[in-house]
């Protein structure tokens, strides 16, 4: 084989190795970033779970408030109407 033939099949080769791993390489590069934004969308559906469940107790809190003041006007109704039959 003459010496043009080995160094194209060579450089054929080395191009192929090169393309080789700059492929490897951008599949790494694609793996690492894939991995970052899924513990991003893990940290933020974390952070909606948590303000949901803070929603919830608020809403909880108010729930009680409610029944307190109703239970109390019941209460004053059910005197003042103790009251006026007297």
């Amino acid at each position: 084989m003459s010496p043009w033939m080995q160094d194209a099949e060579k450089t054929g080769l080395l191009k192929l190795l090169e393309s080789r791993e700059h492929s490897a390489a951008s599949r790494e590069e694609f793996l690492r970033t894939k991995m970052h934004l899924e513990a991003i969308e893990a940290q933020m559906r974390a952070a909606i779970a948590e303000e949901r469940a803070a929603a919830a107790k608020l809403a909880a809190n108010a729930a009680v408030k409610n029944v307190r003041y109703l239970l109390a006007t019941a209460v004053a109704a059910g005197l003042s109407a103790a009251v006026s039959c007297l």
